[in-house]
């Protein structure tokens, strides 16, 4: 119930209520023989959709993952610099959704700030389709009732995206019925250090 509200509490306040589509979260394939060790590290964001109310107009977003060995978990940090060119950052942790199957579905729990609190959230993270050495395609989807709101990533190892991965990730995003023309470039320009080491 918690999601809910944070998700509708995020869409009243950016006005973002058009995120809302009539139907279940829709069944996406995902990576298959998933190697969550490979995936960590940093990420930029360089195409996304439907992610204004959980990171409004910022530039320059970045996420990093690292492993946890003593906790099994990965410890999720994203940040970026928002329209009036603060870092805002967003910490939390990431686990296999089962343990027992090697796929790129995860459970991303996040520190989402709601009227000046800090309150844990707990979403889905599919990792569609990665290389890990270059490109990712994820989404995290939210049932409401009977709506959902779907949100996806494009994220580079590296500032900008090639055309040949550009090409990969079109076939795959044709095959899953995702439109390119959803997907908005995420400005990485001006960034100054901030950057993947």
């Amino acid at each position: 119930m918690l999601i809910v509200l944070v998700v509708l509490w995020a869409c009243l306040q950016t006005g973002l209520t058009q995120l809302l589509e009539l139907g279940d979260c829709p069944k996406l394939a995902v990576e298959q023989n998933f190697d969550l060790k490979k995936y960590t590290g940093c990420w930029y964001s360089i195409f996304a959709f439907n992610t204004e109310a959980f990171q409004g107009n910022g530039n320059c977003v970045l996420a990093h993952y690292s492993s946890s060995p003593e906790s099994g978990k990965v410890i999720v940090y994203n940040e970026q610099i928002s329209s009036n060119g603060k870092l805002n950052s967003i910490n939390g942790t990431a686990i296999p959704e089962d343990k027992n199957k090697k796929e790129g579905k995860l459970k991303v729990t996040l520190n989402i700030d709601v009227l000046k609190y800090k309150i844990p959230v707990t979403s889905n993270y599919w990792v569609l389709v990665t290389d890990y050495y270059n490109y990712a395609v994820v989404c995290s989807c939210f049932t409401i009732k009977l709506t959902h709101t779907l949100a996806c990533f494009i994220l580079s190892r590296h500032v900008t995206l090639s055309e040949e991965f550009k090409k990969k990730i079109d076939v795959y995003l044709k095959a899953a019925g995702i439109p390119w023309s959803r997907f908005k470039q995420v400005d990485q320009t001006n960034c100054g250090s901030h950057k993947c080491n």
